[in-house]
């Protein structure tokens, strides 16, 4: 009977205040909304489980230099054979490879990811054709027949669905293959695959460091966490690098979750800050609802007084204010579940935008039940909070004082000490978040602004894969790529060709570099590079900035030595405090290539990759394209008019060269660096959000709470005005009080905003001394905020009559 007495009670109350209860759950609903839509966000896209059988023990294994992780590497071919064969933590260990095939049938030809591997990757998933077989082993022997199994998009589309697509021929990279399977409609694994071939490898043609390098992941057994597994191949790994020295360049084993692996390096430090910033905003909205209920209880206190004199227990008034926390909450948590839905809704459509690619298969961003038993228990546990408050002025207030006082107006000592805590608090939250919030966006606005090193504007570029079937020979592949050039210099508006493995912005192979004379210790490492392989006139026509010796010229051919061009920052790094290093020697470590480079050119840096701290000071090492005559290319066109009206003839110019090598990731160079910090920009908008609102949730706090401190004392206020102090007297003095709440709000919140602030700054690898200036001017912004939260209500209490004001209840 007490419950429902105590229930109706609560909301009788509410319902008498429909103004402080809409702002109380609107203020409630914007705090639990966010701290539910990023919980939603995160494990969505990185604790969510792999949707297989046993997805939770599912691992990448990736490989790590110098504590750097190179997210998506490949791992030395002996290193796999070694923990392979040795591992007691993994269920499975197994290897693929990925690449962009091209598949045609005849006379039409299009690209799709596919994959090479073991016939295990199926046990691994546990997921079985809709049609047809899987592999077999005798599938993924040397000289086996090739097969392949096709994923639900690509038999629906390039194969138009045909019903008879079992044992239908078709050419994957110019290899006539037998279609022996199809995959279901969502599987994808490893990221976005439709095509799925043996791998065939053969560890036994294999000496010491002559391997391919390959994708390695691996089932981790039962019982297993991914540390123990990373500990046993440090140690299998060290072992491996005592016994052959020479091969070893520094790298390590690391097993990383996939969903770790998509993200990329470097994710978890804004996964902590975003959490972060995230429950600071939850916490910034607790304290103002619990502001607010306490003010409440606050001007409830002669009527609570009286209610214990009749006998009421503490417990049911303590549990009659908690009803009410909790019914202000479950509103709030209801509208803040609707409103995270929504958003996450939103960020699933945009979200493929800031993609190179398609987005991986296990994100399936939305509401599910684990989300919903999330809202239940943060809103209990927001209620508790909230409440906790004015129950323990309820507990600890003395009531005999409130009755003999008569009055309801008057503020204690106390609770005068805990509204200015309140305010430093709100003050504290709204420095380092707003801060924190305001340095990403300028970060990040220098990042977009980044100089590459090269042009990056009005270019056309095109990626283009030489199947190894029709182009196994070097002579080939160069023919190929002459005709390539020609065609697509004849393009009207075209003012330049180029062409490379990667352009500035794009990544490019991070390899070790052993250069003549270096000693490799297990105490100096080889320096590391990107190797990018460059067609001559390219870095003319993007215009790299040459800063000694030469660039590539149509001499440097299979015919003539190796020669190399590498970055001031490689030139700094492998022979550090020599000023002329034209003429030195270089080789790639760590495998059986024992062909030395001369170098005949320094350039200023290239950033090959995101513009961001790791990727950004990478040093880079170029080879001839004539001498290295790669299966793989970018071309780039440059043009002075808009690129994407060469689209078309871009097209027809490599169907013109053969049809069954068609270009495909036809992009503006500017829409590869806008991928390239759209990620960081999704951040950046929400970081101002979470900012925005704190500022928000801040200021309405800090004004509701200066304005019932305020009218609490307007009995107080009158009797000094009574006793002869002007209205300014009495402006100036709640306005000094403001201000030293505002003082030590700023200087506990500017630690926390340069701890925020720095982190950022060296996460995006940006330091600019004009960012500095946030810490300085968001402070005057919240002492503008802070001082208007207490003029407002300050005049509004001055404007009352003293007669008035000594009679204030």
């Amino acid at each position: 009977m007490n419950f429902t007495i105590d229930l109706r009670y609560a909301f009788r109350l509410l319902l008498n205040k429909p103004g402080f209860s809409a702002l109380t759950i609107a203020v409630m609903a914007c705090g639990l909304g966010l701290c539910i839509y990023m919980y939603s966000f995160l494990y969505a896209i990185m604790f969510k489980p792999l949707p297989f059988e046993n997805g939770e023990r599912m691992v990448m294994v990736d490989k790590q230099v110098d504590g750097v992780l190179h997210n998506g590497a490949q791992v030395k071919f002996d290193y796999y054979q070694d923990v392979k064969r040795q591992t007691t933590s993994f269920e499975l260990f197994s290897a693929m490879a990925q690449y962009t095939l091209t598949i045609s049938g005849g006379d039409n030809a299009a690209n799709y990811l596919g994959v090479y591997s073991h016939s295990d990757i199926f046990e691994f998933t546990q997921v079985k054709p809709i049609m047809g077989r899987a592999f077999n082993q005798a599938d993924d022997t040397p000289g086996a027949s090739a097969v392949a199994l096709i994923g639900y998009d690509l038999w629906q589309g390039y194969f138009a669905g045909r019903e008879d697509i079992l044992g239908h021929q078709f050419y994957v990279e110019g290899e006539k293959t037998e279609v022996i399977g199809v995959m279901p409609k969502d599987f994808l694994f490893p990221r976005a695959n439709q095509l799925w071939l043996p791998i065939k490898l053969q560890p036994q043609k294999y000496q010491r460091g002559s391997g391919p390098s390959l994708q390695v992941y691996g089932l981790l057994k039962q019982g297993v966490d991914i540390d123990q597994a990373n500990q046993e191949m440090a140690q299998i790994i060290d072992q491996t690098n005592r016994e052959y020295p020479e091969y070893n360049t520094g790298e390590q084993l690391v097993a990383i979750t996939f969903m770790h692996s998509a993200m990329g390096n470097g994710i978890m430090p804004i996964v902590i800050m975003k959490l972060v910033a995230v429950t600071l905003v939850l916490l910034l909205a607790c304290v103002n609802v619990a502001n607010l209920l306490y003010a409440r209880s606050t001007e409830r206190a002669k009527e609570t007084a009286i209610r214990v004199a009749l006998g009421a227990p503490q417990s049911r008034l303590i549990l009659q204010m908690m009803w009410e926390s909790l019914i202000i909450c479950t509103i709030g948590g209801t509208f803040a579940l609707l409103m995270a839905a929504y958003g996450l809704e939103v960020t699933s459509r945009i979200l493929p935008s800031f993609l190179s690619g398609r987005a991986p298969f296990w994100w399936h961003i939305q509401i599910d039940g684990s989300q919903v038993l999330f809202t239940v228990v943060l809103t209990l546990v927001t209620a508790f909070i909230t409440g906790i408050l004015p129950a323990l002025k309820i507990i600890n207030g003395d009531f005999n004082a409130i009755l003999r006082d008569g009055t309801r107006g008057a503020i204690s000592r106390k609770a005068k000490k805990a509204a200015q805590l309140l305010v430093i608090f709100e003050v504290t939250l709204s420095v380092g978040l707003l801060t924190a919030a305001v340095v990403m966006t300028k970060a990040a606005q220098s990042a977009v602004e980044t100089d590459y090193g090269a042009k990056t504007s009005q270019m056309l570029t095109a990626e283009v894969s030489l199947p190894q079937s029709s182009y196994d020979q070097p002579e080939q592949r160069l023919s190929y790529y002459n005709k390539l050039l020609a065609e697509l210099n004849n393009i009207a508006g075209v003012q330049g060709v180029g062409l490379t493995t990667a352009l500035p912005a794009q990544n490019g192979r991070y390899r070790a570099v052993m250069p003549e004379g270096f000693e490799l210790t297990n105490d100096n490492r080889a320096p590391m590079a990107v190797a990018v392989d460059v067609m001559p006139g390219t870095m003319e026509m993007m215009h790299y900035k040459r800063l000694k010796g030469r660039f590539f010229t149509a001499s440097d051919n299979s015919q003539s030595e190796a020669v190399v061009i590498v970055t001031q920052s490689f030139a700094d790094k492998a022979w550090p405090s020599q000023q002329n290093i034209l003429g030195k020697r270089l080789k790639w470590a760590g495998n059986n290539d024992d062909k030395w480079y001369r170098v005949v050119g320094v350039i200023d840096n290239v950033i090959h990759g995101q513009p961001f701290a790791d990727f950004k000071y990478r040093p880079s090492v170029y080879r001839s394209f004539l001498q290295t005559a790669p299966y793989y290319g970018r071309v780039a066109l440059a043009t002075d008019g808009d690129p994407n009206q060469l689209r078309q003839a871009l097209v027809s110019a490599f169907d013109h060269v053969d049809g069954l090598v068609p270009a495909y990731r036809i992009k503006t160079i500017e829409q590869v660096l806008e991928r390239n910090t759209a990620a960081i920009g999704f951040v950046i908008k929400l970081f101002m959000l979470f900012g925005i609102i704190a500022t928000v949730l801040a200021a309405s706090g800090i004004y509701a709470l200066m304005s019932q401190t305020i009218g609490q004392r307007t009995q107080e206020l009158g009797v000094r005005r009574a006793l002869g102090a002007t209205d300014d007297n009495v402006i100036h003095m709640l306005l000094k009080q403001g201000l030293v709440q505002l003082l030590i709000g700023t200087l506990v919140g500017l630690p926390l905003a340069y701890l925020f602030g720095t982190s950022i700054m060296a996460l995006i690898g940006v330091d600019d001394w004009q960012i500095y200036a946030v810490f300085a001017y968001v402070p005057l912004f919240i002492a503008a905020v802070v001082i208007l939260a207490t003029y407002l209500p300050a005049r509004k209490a001055v404007a009352v009559e003293p007669n008035v004001a000594l009679r204030y209840e």
